[in-house]
């Protein structure tokens, strides 16, 4: 059950074009087989900066919760970075939706988890 941060995304977006982003990084996670990760697996956020004057101009994914195993190696995990960095760069070149206001750059980090290392809690 990955979480996808996405950092920097301004407020003048709307909602509807967010929770069409959202589904659109879900289903890029879930295409990448040895994953094995459900679409309806990842959740997606957006936090609100309280600083609005920059933000667009750079976008920061952070992909957190990746649960360690054998099959997700260093190549799963760049192609996954890949995948969704291509997801949002698509958005915010106006393909989906909103026109985006400038041409950010996107960063994608992505963290695996060690179960066995670090705690984990679902109810």
């Amino acid at each position: 059950m990955p979480l996808v941060v996405v950092y920097g995304m301004p407020n003048i977006v709307p909602e509807k074009d967010c929770l069409k982003l959202i589904g659109r990084i879900q289903k890029t996670v879930a295409k990448i087989p040895k994953l094995g990760i459900p679409a309806e697996e990842v959740e997606v956020y957006f936090p609100v900066d309280r600083v609005q004057s920059d933000l667009g101009s750079s976008l920061v994914v952070h992909v957190v919760g990746l649960f360690d195993k054998p099959e997700r190696t260093a190549e799963v995990r760049n192609r996954l970075a890949r995948a969704i960095g291509k997801t949002i760069e698509d958005f915010t070149r106006g393909r989906v939706g909103f026109i985006w206001p400038l041409s950010p750059s996107v960063k994608v980090l992505i963290e695996s988890f060690q179960q066995e290392k670090g705690g984990y809690h679902e109810n």
